[in-house]
């Protein structure tokens, strides 16, 4: 996860702070629900955002990957009606990791 910013191969990366992403190895975890085949990578801009939709649940969700280090449940009811900004500022934490890293699988 990067902030809202023009992308350079420096620009810091974050931990995901909600669930269903394992920080330490990369996993998703879509639960009971199957991803879509693709035939074709033309399609494949698609699924991050079919990800993202998918319900959440607390497997791998981690506090310290928030700034107010708050649980699952208080940290979506403290970004409610809430600016990108409030999220850019004050939930999101530093991975200590660049898009480079994270593009080359390192």
């Amino acid at each position: 996860m990067v902030k809202d910013e023009l992308l350079t191969p420096d620009t810091p990366t974050y931990h995901y702070p909600f669930s269903n992403v394992n920080c330490e190895n990369g996993q998703i975890c879509t639960g009971n629900n199957a991803l879509p085949a693709y035939p074709d990578p033309f399609r494949l801009h698609t699924l991050m955002g079919y990800i993202l939709r998918l319900p959440n649940n607390n497997d791998y969700f981690m506090a310290a990957h928030n700034r107010p280090h708050a649980g699952y449940r208080d940290l979506l009811e403290l970004i409610k009606d809430k600016s990108p900004g409030f999220y850019y500022s004050n939930i999101l934490v530093e991975d200590g990791k660049t898009l480079n890293v994270f593009m080359n699988g390192r």
